[in-house]
Parts: C-alpha cells; structure tokens; sequence
C-alpha cells in the first residue's frame, strides 16, 4: 500500500519535471499552477494514505468479530449468549458507521477531483488521473471490507441461528426441524420455552420465596430487638458504671474521713491524758499546800494553848 502511494507521488513530481511550464491559449497552465497542482496531489495523497491506514484498522475491528463466533460456539448459558450478541451488535454498529465516513470522504475527494478538472479544464492529465484511480482504489478497498462485514454479519447471525436452534432441540426433544425452524421464526427463543415449561411450579417457588420474605423480615424484627435490647443494655451499664464510679468516689472520701477522725481520736486521747496528768498534779500539789497549811495552824494553836 505504502509503495503504491510513493509510486503515485513519484509520478505526480515526474508530471512537474517534463510539462512544460505553459501550454497554449486554450487549456493552459503556468509553472505556479503546476506547483498548487503538485501540492494538492501531495495533500490527496497523504489523505489517501490516512484514509488506508484507517481502512486497514477497521479491518482488523472485522476481523475481531470472528472472535464474538467463536465465543458464541463455547457459551452455553442465555445471559452469555445474550452479552455475545450485544458485543457483537456494538461493534457491528461501530464498524458500520466508520464505514459510512469513509465512504463519504471518499466521495468528498472524488468531488474535489472533478472540481479540479472543471476549474484547470485538465480531463486527462496525470494528476487527475492519478487522483481518480486513488479514489477509484479507495472505493474498491471499501467495498471489500463492506464485503468482509457482511459475511461476518450473515456468519454470525447463521451461526446464533442454529446455536438456538441447537438449544430448542435439546429444550423440546419431541419437537420436529420444522416444528423448531417455525419457532425460530416466530421469535421464540430457549428463555420462552423454559418459562412457558417452569409456569406450572413457578406458584410453588412464588410461595416458597415469600415464606422466606417472611423469615427474613421476621429475623430482621429479632435483630431490632436484639438490638434495641443491647441498646438499653449499653444504657444500663452506662448508668451503672456512674453509679460505681461515685460508690469509689464515696469510699475514698469514707477512708479519708476515717483516717482522719482516727487521727483525731489519737490526739484527743493524748490530750486527755495530759489533762489527766495535769489535773493530778495540781491535785497532789493542793493536798500537800492544804496539809502544810492545815499542819501549820495546828502546831499555831498548839502553841498558843
């Protein structure tokens, strides 16, 4: 791809090299117009080059969704049969539109070519030609990989059409190819049949989960009790913890109150018997000074009489 587009450009520069820089009356063109042309031939064909490059890419998105097949021939279960499908519809529809955009620049490069031919009035010179076989190549690249996207659709679309069928088969073992082709058209598909088959105990398993809605909120109401119990529990504790901390509070001030009326007592002891003492002092002291006094005035009148 890259060496055609080289091969184009080197004959675009070699149309530079060998016209002749002005033509007669009719037709013409000048040496700057000739430059303008090399230059919008350069541009065409680096666009061009983009344009594959972004074809070449979205050829690999196609080819990706060979992937989405085979994932759709391993998946058994609905929901993945399901998630295949929206995967490959998303990128089905992304491919889709990057096809539609590269048609419609295509398209805007074959009106700039023939707008070019009108203005130079050049039909059949090499740029123009060059330019209409670029976009000639480019809309037969387009149209292949239009090709390669539609035989991946239909591929993919036949292979989950017998994937269901498969599935119906194996669902309705008494059913006949015709029977099931017809409810393939129909749009019946395995979920149908399933929950047409399960109607019967689907009242049965209704029951069974509302009794279990039931136990659950009824477990839910013990687990608020037990809960608001632990609650006032908490409360309680809390309470009592109070009432502990100002029993200590109480005890403490008892022992020191204690301590210190013990300390009292001991002194008021002490001081009693020092008053004791005392007290028995100045006893024994008055008896002797009475006896001394009392011995004095008897030996006053013994001596008188």
């Amino acid at each position: 791809m890259k060496d055609h587009i080289e091969h184009l450009r080197a004959q675009s520069l070699l149309l530079g090299a060998t016209q002749p820089e002005s033509y007669g009356s009719a037709g013409t063109v000048t040496g700057r117009s000739s430059q303008r042309a090399r230059r919008e031939m350069e541009q065409f064909l680096e666009r061009k080059g983009d344009l594959l490059s972004s074809m070449e890419g979205l050829r690999k998105e196609i080819g990706s969704l060979e992937r989405c097949r085979e994932a759709l021939a391993t998946t058994t279960t609905h929901a993945g049969v399901e998630s295949v499908v929206a995967a490959f519809e998303d990128a089905r529809s992304y491919t889709t539109r990057q096809l539609h955009e590269f048609k419609a620049q295509i398209q805007r490069e074959s009106d700039a070519t023939e707008e070019l031919a009108r203005i130079h009035c050049q039909e059949n010179s090499i740029d123009l030609r060059a330019r209409r076989s670029g976009c000639l190549m480019l809309m037969h690249e387009l149209r292949k990989l239009m090709g390669l996207l539609y035989g991946e659709v239909e591929g993919f679309r036949h292979d989950l059409r017998e994937h269901r069928k498969n599935q119906l088969a194996i669902a309705l073992p008494h059913a006949s190819d015709k029977e099931i082709e017809d409810a393939l058209d129909r749009g019946v598909g395995l979920q149908q049949v399933l929950n047409k088959r399960s109607s019967a105990g689907r009242v049965e398993k209704l029951q069974d989960l509302q009794d279990q809605r039931s136990d659950i909120m009824k477990l839910e109401r013990s687990v608020a009790e037990v809960q608001e119990m632990m609650s006032t529990l908490a409360l309680l504790i809390d309470r009592q913890g109070g009432l502990l901390d100002n029993i200590e509070f109480d005890v403490v001030n008892a022992k020191y109150t204690a301590d210190k009326t013990y300390r009292t007592l001991v002194d008021t002891r002490r001081n009693q018997r020092r008053a004791q003492l005392w007290m028995l002092g100045c006893g024994f002291c008055c008896f002797i000074i009475i006896a001394i006094i009392v011995l004095l005035l008897v030996l006053l009148f013994g001596r008188r009489l």
